[in-house]
């Protein structure tokens, strides 16, 4: 995904983003998942969400699924963390309706 841009290596966008997962999970496990949270989903950032669905439907596809079971997984966390009811339907909304077209 990292390599798409043309702005890193394929090596390069690997060792960023084994950087970046165990940044992730180390944090996680220090602290848990849900302190350890980050990203738009604990932001309520469903403009950051849905440009994300979208280059992912249209460049990566096979990922998209995937991409939409974690950012359930996400806004259940980010709920128990306190994101306001309305942004968490706004991002539901999104997210499932990735699910239909999918």
């Amino acid at each position: 995904m990292f390599a798409s841009s043309e702005a890193l290596s394929l090596a390069d966008s690997k060792r960023v983003a084994d950087a970046l997962m165990t940044a992730a999970l180390n944090n996680a496990s220090q602290v848990g998942a849900t302190k350890a949270l980050s990203g738009p989903i604990v932001r309520g950032d469903l403009a950051t969400v849905n440009a994300h669905l979208e280059i992912i439907g249209s460049r990566v596809q096979h990922a998209e699924g995937a991409y939409r079971a974690l950012m359930h997984s996400a806004l259940r966390l980010a709920i128990a963390r306190g994101l306001s009811q309305t942004d968490a339907a706004a991002l539901r909304v999104a997210i499932d309706a990735s699910d239909q077209g999918a």
